[in-house]
């Protein structure tokens, strides 16, 4: 069943490639090394900024803006923490289904570790990623978010 999902994998790659008329065997033969330990020293370790929102009783009422939005400051750091490495948690996979999306440089995360989360166990691609732009955990806890990978 994984070597079907690898295989699929491969060849949504290369009609991506065929499409935007790129060179269909551009590393097909490279052979990816395991990540060990990430290297984690170059980037921002801070957590994401949480976004302000408006008070439920207070937007009841109204059509204020629900989110209160960042100060530019805030903004610029943010900026600076978001790294579209696109290879820590890809490669680590453990089912070999991530995908880094370069259009939106950023990594689009499955749902095949949601065992995991029953065993409160944390899924490869969140322990390794070293800014934790990648959400994890209870879907209710992140509904105040102002974005989720």
């Amino acid at each position: 069943m994984i070597e079907a999902i690898a295989d699929g994998r491969h060849a949504a790659i290369s009609i991506d490639r065929y499409l935007r008329g790129e060179n269909l065997r551009l590393a097909r033969d490279v052979q990816l090394k395991a990540i060990e330990e990430p290297q984690r020293g170059k980037y921002d370790r801070t957590a994401r900024a949480q976004m302000a929102y408006l008070e439920p009783k207070k937007r009841v009422k109204n059509f204020s803006e629900v989110q209160k939005g960042l100060a530019k400051g805030i903004l610029v750091q943010e900026a600076k923490r978001c790294i579209s490495c696109g290879t820590c948690c890809v490669q680590t996979c453990p089912y070999d289904v991530m995908q880094f999306n370069h259009e939106a440089t950023k990594a689009v995360k499955c749902d095949l570790c949601v065992e995991k989360r029953q065993r409160n166990e944390v899924p490869a691609c969140y322990a390794i990623c070293p800014t934790r732009c990648i959400f994890w955990g209870d879907p209710k806890k992140f509904a105040g978010s102002y974005s989720i990978l």
